[in-house]
């Protein structure tokens, strides 16, 4: 029997509505880099988003990645643990239902230059982290890279007098989520063997202070 989901947000139109905003003001942040630095470009030809939802992420790289010259043609594919959010398939996007948390169809393994998701840390329990992290790296090719984007709770909800936050944080630890997500992931990580592990922060200027974890690491 499934465990119920810990994901507290609806999978609507206002919802898709505030992910493609997310991503705007994500992308911001990091001044469009939505590859770590130290992934060549011209070398990636499949990547994979986990948590795609809206597929917004990887619109937008397929866009910026329409410029640099590349090896062949690329290939984007998404998958969520529902479908309710998802855009039409495109000629080179594609999306496929799928729990991380179970092992990946075949067909995908070892197919991806680059797997990418982001901002799970109200989906995913900590406990459930390494089971996630061992299934996505099965869909790298050798030498792939893992990118991993990530809000760290402890540095927001505890520094931030945010209406509400405390009901998100309080629900959060109630479920087996963790607030300091980024270093359980890199824990993980290490476990797990994987090689060139790169941790980078963001953090906007607004009031409302966001900060961003980025990890890369290779298979």
């Amino acid at each position: 029997m499934n465990e119920p989901e810990v994901y507290m947000f609806r999978r609507d139109e206002p919802e898709s509505q505030r992910l493609n905003h997310q991503h705007a003001l994500l992308a911001k942040f990091s001044h469009r880099e939505l590859l770590h630095r130290s992934i060549d470009r011209s070398k990636i030809v499949n990547v994979a988003d986990i948590a795609t939802g809206t597929g917004i992420w990887l619109q937008d790289l397929s866009s910026l990645l329409k410029n640099v010259p590349g090896t062949g043609p690329r290939y984007y594919h998404g998958f969520d643990i529902s479908p309710s959010q998802f855009p039409p398939d495109e000629e080179n996007i594609k999306f496929t239902v799928h729990d991380t948390l179970k092992p990946f169809p075949k067909e995908h393994w070892a197919r991806y230059d680059v797997v990418h998701v982001r901002l799970v840390f109200l989906a995913i329990k900590e406990c459930d982290i390494m089971t996630a992290l061992h299934n996505m790296t099965q869909l790298l090719k050798p030498g792939g890279y893992l990118h991993w984007d990530e809000f760290d709770g402890d540095s927001f909800f505890g520094t931030q007098n945010i209406p509400g936050s405390s009901v998100i944080a309080d629900y959060a630890r109630s479920v087996g989520l963790t607030m300091s997500v980024s270093q359980v992931i890199r824990d993980a990580a290490e476990k797990a063997g994987l090689q060139d592990i790169s941790r980078e922060s963001y953090s906007s200027s607004q009031p409302v202070g966001l900060t961003r974890r980025c990890e890369a690491m290779v298979s």
